[in-house]
């Protein structure tokens, strides 16, 4: 960790609820574990995400894990562009979203796809919304028999 330049703050074992697992489950459930690493002071998201990254990679290989996407040229290039919080999931356990009332998944997507939408300016170029509007009248004039 010393190379990265960070701070080990602390290993901690992930709480995982493991009560749903069958037999062959149980048997190959991994061990899942945090690695948390301390930001130094004053360093933005742009100088911090470097390190950051190569942190993730050596404590991959200190894990044992040789070989994956977070060791790839192109995750930390486009790291900051696709690195995102969803808005849908929680990082609860299960049970825990569910007493909460969690509700469904597909209601919540619906839900923030309609929040998205009214709240989104759709204006197109006015020559190509001319274009539009006259194709459908077009396709509206044969559906009527050639009416227009």
């Amino acid at each position: 960790m010393q190379q990265s330049g960070l701070p080990l703050l602390a290993w901690r074992d992930v709480p995982v609820d493991n009560s749903g697992l069958g037999d062959k489950g149980a048997q190959t459930e991994p061990d899942i574990r945090q690695l948390l690493i301390g930001r130094p002071q004053g360093l933005g998201d742009t100088d911090f995400a470097p390190p950051l990254h190569l942190a993730r990679c050596l404590a991959e290989t200190a894990s044992g894990i040789e070989q994956g996407f977070i060791g790839l040229d192109s995750t930390l290039n486009s790291f900051r562009q696709t690195y995102w919080h969803s808005q849908l999931f929680t990082r609860e356990m299960l049970s825990t979203w569910r007493s909460a009332d969690g509700g469904d998944i597909s209601q919540a997507a619906s839900d923030q796809v309609r929040r998205i939408v009214s709240n989104h300016d759709f204006a197109l170029d006015s020559d190509i919304q001319i274009e539009i509007d006259a194709i459908l009248n077009r396709a509206k004039c044969d559906l009527d028999g050639g009416r227009p």
